[in-house]
């Protein structure tokens, strides 16, 4: 295989696996469930109201701060952690 050919490969791993969490995290939000994505100093908890702040952007993930948006998720590599779960009642 060559260096293209393997390139190549990977490039379309890396928007399958960006594609498989972006999915994940809009059906957790549509199924009225909650998105928690962490850092060393922060924890954001992502709801329904939420989805228009989360977007796939080629094979990155990404979440809106202020005007801005922020990596979550590039070239197969999770940058922060992301919990999924239920809102409670």
């Amino acid at each position: 295989m060559t260096k293209q050919e393997f390139m190549k490969a990977n490039r379309i791993l890396n928007l399958h696996l960006a594609k498989k969490l972006y999915k994940s995290i809009a059906e957790t939000l549509a199924s009225n469930g909650a998105v928690q994505v962490v850092t060393y100093t922060r924890a954001t908890e992502y709801r329904a109201k939420h989805t228009g702040m989360i977007r796939l952007n080629g094979n990155r993930v990404q979440v809106q701060s202020g005007k801005s948006w922020n990596t979550i998720f590039e070239n197969g590599i999770q940058l922060v952690g992301i919990r999924f779960g239920k809102v409670a009642a």
